[in-house]
């Protein structure tokens, strides 16, 4: 062995001096490829060290294999060209280098025409591509839920079957929380998401048990992270009707300090909320109370701790609260004009009061405040 390396010493350091180079250069073509582009080991002329998939893959191939057979038609055209001249007139080897001639010029112009002549016989022959596989039998049930596919409890009954577990299939109110299950409905197979918590005050969220009611997501744009401090839930009761007055009434909160948010949670759980769907009439009988909507108030974290409104846009128990009710970021709730809410009621930024109804509980409501330097003090 030593011998064969004294041998072969200079041929093994110029292969790993060669190999040492190709992997820098790969490495610095790696760092040039956009995000999601395949390195190749070889440089190829046309797209270099990256293509964004294997159908550009091909095309280089095929620009190269062109531009290689065309190159190689040129020579030969010219070495014909050279045997034509040097036959001495004679006609076996003038008639040799006319055949070569031609036959690497009829090769070339087949070559060239190669993709006009696929155009013209089928367009689609000349675009490739590649398509996604079917997929599989079976969809996921949808608009019902957002933390999971929850399994309905309408439609279907005593059918769903746990898909690891397996055994007796049961009904929608019997799936557990964590669970997934399936459930046969003519040809199809649906997949969806048990619910089932066990204890009072328990629900299903992000397939896990918790104890709350109405729950989700906190984010912002900030820098430092700190999104929210409080989130309260509201009513907006309108009394006198036709005289366009409100009222708010609070149905649900936590605070800071209080087993609620803080400053920087990415999340949070309402556990109190009060499910009373007509409150409104309730409590203000005497003037025809009617319930307009639901809304969600929070404290953002902005120059200073203010108090907003959420323009709620979603259905069923899956919510997202994002701008400013009403594109008011300078002007809490409590101080909007009889004519600010009723632009936010004809636009329908307010969730109707359906959504506290047993069969949206939980309510998974996430909140993304954005940009909080956006929520700022009255000038």
């Amino acid at each position: 062995m030593t011998k064969f390396f004294k041998k072969y010493k200079k041929i093994i350091l110029l292969l790993a001096v060669v190999a040492t180079f190709g992997l820098v250069r790969m490495a610095l073509a790696a760092e040039g490829c956009a995000k999601g582009d395949i390195v190749l080991q070889v440089w190829m002329p046309g797209v270099g060290w990256c293509v964004k998939g294997f159908p550009e893959y091909l095309q280089a191939i095929y620009n190269l294999f062109v531009g290689i057979s065309g190159i190689l038609a040129v020579i030969m055209i010219m070495f014909g060209g050279f045997q034509w001249l040097i036959a001495g007139g004679n006609p076996t080897k003038i008639s040799g280098a006319k055949t070569q001639i031609l036959s690497a010029m009829a090769g070339l112009t087949l070559l060239l025409a190669s993709y006009t002549i696929l155009n013209v016989i089928n367009p689609e022959l000349t675009t490739l591509g590649l398509t996604n596989p079917a997929e599989l039998a079976g969809r996921d049930y949808t608009g019902f839920a957002s933390a999971a596919n929850y399994c309905p409890t309408e439609g279907i009954s005593d059918g769903y079957v746990d898909t690891k577990g397996g055994g007796v299939a049961v009904s929608a109110d019997q799936t557990v929380c964590g669970h997934d299950y399936s459930v046969k409905s003519g040809a199809e197979t649906f997949y969806c998401s048990g619910k089932k918590c066990e204890g009072l005050g328990r629900y299903c969220y992000q397939r896990v048990c918790v104890e709350g009611q109405w729950m989700g997501a906190i984010s912002c744009a900030s820098t430092n992270k700190k999104c929210v401090d409080d989130v309260q839930l509201k009513l907006l009761c309108e009394i006198n009707e036709g005289k366009d007055q409100y009222e708010i009434i609070e149905m649900g909160g936590m605070g800071f300090g209080s087993g609620g948010t803080e400053e920087r949670a990415s999340e949070y759980v309402l556990s109190n909320v009060n499910r009373t769907l007509t409150i409104c009439e309730i409590h203000h009988q005497a003037q025809k109370g009617k319930t307009m909507g639901l809304y969600v108030q929070v404290e953002v974290k902005s120059e200073s701790d203010v108090w907003r409104g959420l323009k709620s846009i979603g259905s069923g128990n899956s919510w997202t609260g994002s701008d400013a009710l009403g594109g008011l970021f300078n002007k809490e709730p409590d101080d909007y004009t009889k004519e600010e809410w009723k632009m936010i009621i004809d636009n329908k930024e307010l969730m109707p009061v359906d959504v506290l109804k047993d069969e949206f509980i939980p309510v998974v409501y996430n909140i993304n405040v954005g940009d909080t330097l956006r929520y700022k003090n009255p000038d």
